[in-house]
């Protein structure tokens, strides 16, 4: 039995109907409630009264009759039994039928397509089953459907999409399947839309990122969808929250994912993303939860992530970053997690990560000790292969000059030192860049060598003419 059903009609006159009193409760059972017209406001207090019999929306039969009724607002009481096709005979005038949170199951009757008026659907929490009515999208009034939480089963209808007044489209913890239908871009006024934890799969059309009037949220977590995020989603500016995880998504980072200014919570997890992490992150300055966590993304951990003020939780652990952890990231220690990325190194000491092993080398940078095992022995080759060179021409000739290139004896004969002193300038100069105190300003050990052999080669060249 329940305490009061709610039922508004025009004019904001509240028609609550108390079960408690024992007058009403046999009409209410025995299907009578078709003269009710007004009653004095009541406040609506649930117990969760359902009946054991499971029967209890049989009372909906006699609604019919309430020509102007507008609201129906029954949550929260355990109500049993299936939803009964005469819902679709309520008058023209009802908007708003709130039925979530009871214990309903059966299907969704298709016969609710005649409520023409209808604004608000919302059946979310009960054991609904079946398939989502082809006729939904002819609710072209309809702004908010809640259908979350249920056994629905079969695809999504491409019809959906005819009720183009939605807002708030729910449909998640379902057992939908199939592909997301392209007609789910004709929604151009939708603030949240959540198909999370179903059974689709597929490509993600991009009807979906063309949805730039989402504000509030885009869930598709907990599917089989595959493809990568387009470069379209940086138009979604106003969206507060995206949550894509555990899917098949695959692809690098986009990095327009920078303009979505407004973004709090980029949920990315157990995915197949790759790369490496775009520095227009940086411009997620309101972002609270990130989770990048089971992808295959790669390089370093930015240091930007030290610059995000409102951070929580960061999430980068199970992918394959390298390098050292930069300190300090997150004040709050709980807000980082790195586990599972074997190459990473130093970092707070929270994060029990292996010391890096040259603690002034901090951002992956060759060691100084690398660089001068590699290079000193050039260094020591060249300078010898000069010293060689100019003795030898002495031994050979002494009478030849170390005069600028282009210069000759009476013979003729000219020694090209212009190619020994770009030589020796080049050696040089790699070694003062080698030497530099901080890692950030030494040459790349891989340009190192390429330096020196250019300088070998130049060196080779030296002969006279």
């Amino acid at each position: 039995m329940l305490d009061a059903i709610c039922l508004h009609e025009k004019g904001d006159q509240t028609c609550t109907i108390p079960l408690s009193i024992n007058q009403t409760i046999r009409p209410l059972r025995g299907g009578r409630l078709g003269n009710v017209r007004w009653l004095p406001p009541w406040s609506c207090n649930y117990h969760n009264r359902g009946t054991e019999e499971g029967n209890d929306l049989t009372f909906l039969d006699s609604l019919s009759n309430c020509t102007n009724l507008r609201q129906v607002f029954v949550p929260l009481n355990h109500l049993k039994g299936v939803i009964p096709d005469s819902l679709g005979n309520f008058s023209t005038t009802l908007t708003t039928l709130w039925l979530d949170r009871n214990l309903l199951h059966g299907s969704i009757p298709s016969h609710i397509v005649n409520l023409v008026n209808l604004e608000i659907l919302s059946l979310f929490e009960n054991k609904l089953s079946g398939s989502i009515p082809q006729s939904i999208g002819e609710l072209s009034n309809l702004q908010v459907l809640r259908l979350d939480h249920n056994i629905l089963s079969g695809i999504i209808p491409s019809t959906i999409g005819n009720a183009t007044s939605l807002n708030i489209l729910l449909l998640s913890d379902n057992m939908l399947e199939g592909s997301i239908p392209d007609s789910i871009g004709n929604f151009t006024s939708l603030k949240e839309l959540d198909l999370s934890r179903n059974n689709l799969a597929g490509a993600l059309p991009d009807q979906v990122w063309g949805l730039t009037s989402l504000s509030k949220g885009l869930s598709l977590a907990g599917n089989a969808l595959t493809g990568p995020i387009p470069s379209q989603v940086g138009e979604m500016v106003n969206l507060v929250e995206l949550d894509v995880s555990d899917n098949s998504l695959s692809g690098e980072i986009p990095t327009t994912l920078g303009n979505c200014l407004v973004l709090q919570f980029l949920r990315l997890e157990g995915n197949h993303f790759n790369g490496v992490i775009p520095l227009s992150l940086k411009n997620l300055k309101g972002i609270e939860v990130l989770d990048l966590s089971r992808n295959n993304l790669s390089g370093q951990i930015p240091e930007f992530f030290l610059e995000l003020p409102f951070i929580q939780n960061l999430n980068l652990s199970f992918n394959m970053f390298d390098g050292e952890v930069p300190r300090g990231t997150s004040g709050n220690l709980s807000a980082i997690s790195v586990e599972g990325n074997n190459k990473l190194c130093g970092g707070f000491l929270e994060l029990h990560l292996p010391p890096c092993r040259n603690p002034k080398n901090q951002r992956g940078f060759p060691p100084l000790k690398t660089i001068l095992t590699v290079s000193i022995p050039l260094l020591a080759l060249a300078f010898a292969s000069v010293s060689v060179i100019l003795l030898l021409m002495k031994v050979i000739d002494p009478s030849l000059n170390l005069e600028e290139e282009g210069n000759s004896d009476n013979n003729g004969q000219c020694v090209s030192t212009g190619n020994i002193r770009t030589c020796l300038a080049m050696i040089l100069q790699v070694g003062v860049v080698c030497s530099a105190a901080s890692p950030r300003e030494r040459m790349d050990i891989g340009d190192v060598i390429t330096e020196l052999y250019k300088a070998k080669s130049i060196l080779l060249e030296t002969r006279l003419s």
